[in-house]
């Protein structure tokens, strides 16, 4: 029997490439109460790239903000502010943030706040049902 709900790959992709695009998206995206965070680069860190930024929210809207292209100006834009933002009405959620943090600090000055990172919360999960793991792998 199909869901009425539809495919959790119905998904609204939206490619952000222009400041007017980042500050329009911004202000979208500051109205959600979780918004899930990646970043993708080449050897993502502070000695690597991070070249796309994907925001992705509860109503299936999916954002790639083209860092390549816009370099520091996506930040200046209210990609800085949205991301370390502490605000209590909304989580970002990430899974093992630690890369994306890295490059975010020391290639933009982005020093991310207010993340609930998904990994933690399974290695807590699974300490609770007393799966025990030595060390988490990078």
């Amino acid at each position: 029997m199909a869901s009425s709900r539809g495919s959790p790959f119905d998904q609204k992709i939206e490619l952000v490439d222009t400041v007017p695009m980042v500050i329009k998206t911004v202000k979208e995206l500051k109205r959600q109460k979780e918004i899930a965070v990646d970043c993708e680069g080449d050897r993502l860190s502070r000695q690597g790239t991070l070249d796309i930024l994907i925001i992705g929210t509860i109503n299936k809207k999916v954002f790639l903000f083209d860092i390549t292209q816009l370099g520091e100006s996506a930040f200046d834009a209210g990609l800085r502010d949205l991301l370390e933002s502490n605000s209590t009405v909304m989580t970002k959620l990430m899974f093992d943030c630690r890369k994306d943090s890295d490059a975010l600090m020391h290639l933009y000055k982005v020093k991310l706040a207010g993340v609930l990172d998904l990994q933690l919360v399974e290695v807590d999960r699974r300490r609770k049902l007393g799966i025990h793991h030595k060390f988490l792998k990078a």
